[in-house]
């Protein structure tokens, strides 16, 4: 299991035009690891996510829960699976309480933490019923859309005015299972 993670690790995430990308060798690694069936519901899954799921996930972070027209420091960022609502919650920690008025103009409750969640169906409708492993290969996947985002957006987006490195949690029922490093490179 920990080979199928270092494998997913090792590929290079990479977009084009549009913030357009496949998922085809990060199945493939998974894929290559499961049983038929479960072959079938990542293809499913896959499929669901490229269709939908990237479109949650994209503009969660490009305007969304982050939405930084005037800089300010990011904490962390956190995605959580959670087994007993059968969702993923998707957080911004900023590093402060009190928030640039530009920021939150239009988010009357914004403070520390900004939230959102994605419904199971939209991302992978069949992430619950894999084992462990396979739920952490995907919000693996998940993160590393994540960091492009925010390393590609920092300079592409127009409001996603990150200046500072921080981390991605990924959380699978309050367990931290990996972290991965947005950089500013």
């Amino acid at each position: 299991m920990e080979k199928l993670l270092e494998d997913i690790e090792k590929v290079e995430f990479t977009t084009e035009a549009n913030f357009s990308y496949d998922l085809d060798r990060e199945f493939e690694l998974i894929a290559s690891n499961s049983e038929p069936t479960q072959k079938e519901h990542l293809k499913t899954d896959f499929n669901r996510f490229l269709e939908k799921g990237r479109f949650a996930v994209l503009n969660t972070f490009s305007g969304g829960i982050l939405f930084i027209k005037v800089p300010e420091p990011i904490e962390k960022i956190k995605i959580e699976s959670r087994t007993d609502l059968k969702d993923f919650e998707a957080s911004v920690l900023f590093k402060s309480e009190l928030r640039r008025p530009e920021n939150i103009k239009y988010k009357p409750n914004a403070g520390k933490t900004e939230s959102t969640q994605w419904c199971v169906d939209l991302i992978f409708p069949n992430y619950f019923e894999y084992p462990k492993e396979i739920r952490k290969a995907l919000l693996l996947i998940i993160g590393k859309i994540i960091k492009r985002i925010c390393e590609y957006g920092r300079t592409n987006f127009a409001y996603m005015k990150i200046e500072n490195e921080f981390e991605i949690e990924l959380i699978i029922d309050n367990q931290i299972e990996s972290k991965l490093k947005v950089e500013m490179n």
